[in-house]
């Protein structure tokens, strides 16, 4: 193999200098899907916002006795931001009787157990893990007798998210590129 020659190697880097703007697009292009490509390859978080899995009493249960308290179950963590429980009664009043317990997937509010017979209408707001707010309520009847407050299938409940994060993301990296691929182009 023949030695480059010193007309030889200032011909290759002559062509790279004279142009300059050929090589930065390739290269800006270059950029450009090796981002793609990595933001596509890279492991993901899971995007699922919690959601009530059961609560006790269950949702349209009917109670021969007031249970000493309302718990609501969650599929994945809670934050206490923002996290309100309340139990009213048919006329209206609240039967809590102190503050609502957020725990790592739980939420509950001590109720009063001599609470008179009737339907109860239970409202919850909680944030999840995730930052999404998840609202809901359900309503169970207290006849009158002993107490069955075992956990039962999940109630009614709304999620209040106007955007998710995933599509916000998704925009700006869209918007990004075009912006980039733009600029390139224009050169």
């Amino acid at each position: 193999m023949a030695a480059l020659t010193t007309t030889h190697r200032n011909n290759l880097l002559g062509s790279l200098h004279r142009h300059p703007r050929r090589v930065t697009k390739r290269g800006g292009l270059l950029a450009v899907l090796i981002s793609i490509t990595a933001l596509v390859l890279m492991p993901q978080p899971a995007f699922g916002h919690a959601s009530s899995v059961g609560s006790s009493p269950a949702a349209d249960a009917v109670l021969d006795t007031a249970p000493s308290e309302v718990r609501i179950d969650f599929d994945s963590g809670l934050l206490e931001m923002g996290a309100a429980l309340i139990v009213r009664s048919a006329d209206g009043s609240s039967v809590t009787t102190g503050p609502a317990v957020v725990g790592d997937r739980t939420f509950s509010v001590p109720v009063d157990p001599a609470a008179a017979p009737g339907v109860f209408e239970v409202g919850y707001r909680i944030v999840s893990a995730d930052g999404h707010t998840i609202e809901g309520s359900f309503a169970y009847t207290v006849a009158g007798g002993a107490s069955t407050t075992e956990p039962v299938a999940a109630e009614e409940s709304t999620e209040s998210s106007s955007l998710p994060i995933v599509w916000i993301i998704l925009g700006g990296v869209i918007l990004i590129l075009a912006v980039g691929a733009a600029l390139l182009w224009r050169r």
